[in-house]
């Protein structure tokens, strides 16, 4: 699955979508089922955030997986990748301040550990995905 960011990220969900057998418009055309026979799936940057997604939710339906049944589920699409107002973008930079400094304590810390906590949180935060560590 390709990389670049969330607009990978819907096109390959929208792919798989494509490719699952629990669509029935695939299955009419003959593309239903494909994802059933895959053995194996990998990804990058954006392509990842689609494929963990599916994976820690134990591979459900796409469409209802990305868009939700209710509010508060499916990926935070309105959201945007990063805070939308002041208070909540000096509330996310604290809270990354704070795991640099306790990741301090025990190593050695650089610029990268920062941009690394930036970038890996937001799919965590825009897909919902459950927190791994």
């Amino acid at each position: 699955m390709s990389g670049g960011g969330d607009r990978a990220a819907l096109y390959d969900v929208a792919t798989l979508n494509t490719l699952d057998g629990r669509n029935t418009t695939s299955g009419n055309k003959g593309l239903g089922g494909i994802l059933q026979a895959t053995t194996y799936l990998s990804a990058l940057s954006g392509g990842s955030w689609a494929l963990m997604s599916l994976a820690t939710n134990n591979f459900p339906e796409v469409w209802p997986m990305v868009l939700g049944t209710k509010a508060g589920e499916g990926w935070a699409l309105e959201e945007g990748l990063s805070p939308s107002n002041a208070t909540a973008l000096a509330t996310f930079e604290k809270e990354l301040l704070a795991d640099i400094a306790a990741k301090g304590k025990l190593f050695p810390v650089t610029y990268g550990d920062w941009w690394g906590l930036e970038v890996s949180s937001l799919p965590s935060k825009l897909l919902r995905l459950p927190c791994l560590g």
